[in-house]
């Protein structure tokens, strides 16, 4: 949850590039920025812990996460100057065409095919390339 649904100030856009930088993280990285079993703990982290960002991640991927969860709710990606736009011209999306991501028209870049995948699949034994094309796949 976002800093400023915890603090009950409501929910708006913000919350939502929040909510997406929480999922490009655990994509990239396969865990939670704000782990913990105690929920509390997990709140109290949101509010006050910096995010430790993992060596493998790219430098675009870090500068899009280190937008998306800025605590305040004003400074985050895509409230400032230029909201979306800015957020489709950060660099970790280089070489995506967003026209043709909303008309569906953008091939996965993994290699993998969801059938031969199930829940538990273990991509620790994943090559150096694919950690390279997980962390920055557009480009």
């Amino acid at each position: 949850m976002a800093p400023e649904i915890l603090l009950r100030k409501g929910y708006g856009l913000a919350a939502d590039w929040w909510a997406l930088g929480i999922l490009i993280f655990e994509m990239l990285t396969g865990r939670t920025p704000f782990d913990d079993d105690d929920p509390y703990e997990v709140f109290e982290k949101v509010m006050n812990k910096k995010v430790h960002y993992p060596r493998n991640i790219s430098t675009a991927a870090k500068t899009l996460l280190r937008g998306f969860l800025t605590k305040d709710p004003s400074r985050r990606l895509g409230m400032t100057h230029g909201g979306a736009e800015r957020v489709k011209d950060m660099t970790f999306f280089d070489g995506l065409n967003f026209k043709e991501l909303l008309f569906k028209k953008v091939h996965s870049p993994s290699k993998d095919h969801p059938q031969n995948l199930s829940p538990c699949s273990d991509t620790s034994a994943s090559s150096d390339e694919d950690q390279r094309t997980i962390t920055h796949f557009w480009k």
